[in-house]
């Protein structure tokens, strides 16, 4: 992993961590294709609100639903879309939230 790579990556599951019910899953799958590779981390919990899912990767930001201090999903994003990559946030159709980190194969 590049620098950085693996910050992103806890920072994705401690934000799915902090946001799972107990008994809750949270699911990391990779796959990749000739574009790019793609790691998906999905939880089981009560996903984002229509009002939070366009803010949730900027510095500070704070939906008071949730817990943390809004740094971690911006470093995140920050790093990853430094070496070429995307970071996306949604809401997942079986319920909870859903990351799409895609590493771009032509990335240094």
């Amino acid at each position: 992993m590049k620098y950085g790579h693996t910050e992103a990556l806890i920072n994705i599951l401690k934000n799915c961590m902090e946001h799972t019910p107990e008994g809750g899953t949270i699911t990391v799958r990779a796959y990749s294709n000739p574009l790019y590779k793609c790691i998906t981390v999905s939880d089981t919990g009560s996903g984002f609100t229509p009002e939070a899912l366009p803010h949730i990767f900027e510095r500070f930001y704070h939906d008071n639903r949730k817990r943390g201090f809004g740094i971690g999903l911006a470093f995140a994003r920050s790093v990853i879309t430094s070496q070429n990559g995307s970071l996306q946030a949604r809401n997942s159709p079986q319920g909870g939230a859903e990351f799409e980190w895609r590493i771009f194969s032509d990335a240094k």
